[in-house]
């Protein structure tokens, strides 16, 4: 796997816990620290820090097959099929779409 393009601070991103109000009470915010244990984001609610902890894993998942994919998707791939005939109605083809614009988001770029 290929080290990531992204500019973000490096996985892996953790959890530290829930804030608290002045009088001591948790207030549903939640900090993620980066690796450094140095705040990256704070997020409202467990899931919400949930997600946004594992961004950088999910991010190099996405750059990984989005590495494979065309490669599987042309038929050189042992098993499948002949090259994609019709791009606009096929789920690999619109996968791969979606993937290249979910990373280009995430590297703040303009999806190609």
């Amino acid at each position: 796997m290929s080290e990531s393009k992204s500019k973000s601070t490096p996985g892996p991103w953790s959890i530290r816990g829930q804030g608290k109000t002045f009088s001591g009470r948790p207030n549903g915010c939640y900090r993620i620290d980066g690796p450094s244990g140095m705040p990256v984001a704070t997020a409202e609610g467990a899931a919400n820090a949930a997600l946004i902890a594992s961004a950088p894993a999910l991010l190099a998942a996405l750059e990984a097959v989005s590495e494979i994919m065309p490669w599987y998707h042309k038929g050189e791939a042992p098993g499948h099929m002949d090259a994609c005939g019709n791009p606009d109605n096929c789920g690999h083809c619109l996968a791969m779409r979606k993937a290249r614009a979910a990373l280009a988001a995430a590297r703040g770029e303009e999806a190609r």
